[in-house]
């Protein structure tokens, strides 16, 4: 019975993975296809989500980074600018060293902090957003390549049931054969 025949075979086997289109292989080669690194990794955090499901991934999504970087500028440059105010105006109204000065940059300082840990969670909720739906489509992608295996290795065990079939019709006239023959000699 040849390799190929074989519908049991892992899925990274070649008999296996030719029923697959080139860019959906596990190897190119001997080396893993961008594809497979890709799976790999959305399998990873599959189980990370499973794990843990109300947790955040450890980084924010490359797609949401330069935005977050963005916000928090303009909130940095924002809180600076209300803070030089502030300071302007206590030097103007002579009450540039009393409390009253104070306790504004401390007020201003403390807002700006605000802004920023709302636009990091605001980021975080996204990011674990966008990750959910990659994680979904990598399950759309799972089962497509299950069902496209799994017709394959239909293919192949049919394949298997009709060389078993032609080998018994072989066996059967080879032996019904020698059964003649030896009916002639008796």
């Amino acid at each position: 019975m040849p390799a190929y025949a074989a519908p049991t075979q892992k899925y990274g086997q070649p008999q296996i993975q030719a029923f697959l289109p080139p860019w959906l292989r596990q190897f190119q080669g001997k080396q893993p296809t961008p594809f497979a690194k890709g799976l790999e990794s959305g399998i990873k955090d599959l189980a990370d989500l499973f794990a843990r499901p109300g947790g955040f991934s450890p980084n924010l999504s490359e797609a949401i980074a330069p935005r977050v970087a963005m916000e928090a500028e303009a909130i940095e440059r924002n809180t600076s600018g209300s803070m030089a105010e502030a300071a302007g105006a206590a030097a103007r109204s002579g009450t540039g060293s009393s409390g009253i000065a104070q306790a504004v940059q401390r007020a201003l300082e403390a807002s700006g902090s605000r802004e920023k840990a709302a636009s990091l969670r605001t980021a975080q909720m996204d990011s674990a957003q966008l990750r959910r739906q990659d994680l979904e489509k990598m399950l759309q992608t799972l089962q497509m390549l299950i069902e496209t295996t799994m017709q394959g290795r239909k293919m192949l065990a049919k394949q298997k049931e009709f060389e078993h079939q032609l080998s018994q019709d072989r066996y059967g006239r080879i032996v019904g054969g020698i059964s003649a023959i030896g009916g002639a000699f008796a």
